[in-house]
């Protein structure tokens, strides 16, 4: 049974990429396009991980993280924040807040391999660029990496 991902973010064109790459990683993939629609999304269809981005039409994503936080019907789902911003401050903001994650938009190869640890049961935590504990979900990358000699 394949575990689902509430990708919380505005930009359609995103929305429409993770949906596609989601699923071609066996994830059942659901949008949110606001913090609103994002929390009630999130209280209904319990998702199994919540990817948010930081900025949003109707606020910040830290906003909706603290929100999902302090909802016992949410506060158990694991939470990947990503964003085009990458601010130390913000960084250790949303993770002392309950994130397991704070990663790069542009770094999607991390996104994914967090999204698949995170879907075995790692206990996973990213701080920038630098993973800790991630099991296997590595080696799922060696086979796609050509490395050169």
């Amino acid at each position: 049974m394949s575990q689902t991902l509430l990708v919380v973010d505005d930009e359609p064109a995103i929305q429409k990429m993770l949906h596609k790459r989601g699923e071609k990683d066996g994830f059942q993939v659901i949008g949110a396009l606001t913090l609103r629609e994002g929390l009630r999304r999130a209280v209904e269809d319990a998702p199994d991980i919540i990817l948010l981005d930081m900025s949003l039409p109707d606020g910040m994503g830290s906003q909706l993280l603290k929100q999902l936080q302090a909802e016992p019907r949410t506060r158990h789902i694991p939470i990947v924040v990503w964003s085009g911003m990458d601010r130390t401050e913000t960084r250790e903001k949303v993770l002392r807040a309950g994130a397991v994650a704070y990663l790069h938009k542009n770094d999607m190869t991390m996104l994914m391999v967090t999204l698949r640890a995170m879907s075995r049961g790692s206990q996973t935590r990213v701080i920038g660029s630098r993973q800790i504990d991630y099991e296997d979900a590595l080696d799922d990358l060696a086979p796609r990496a050509s490395i050169k000699r």
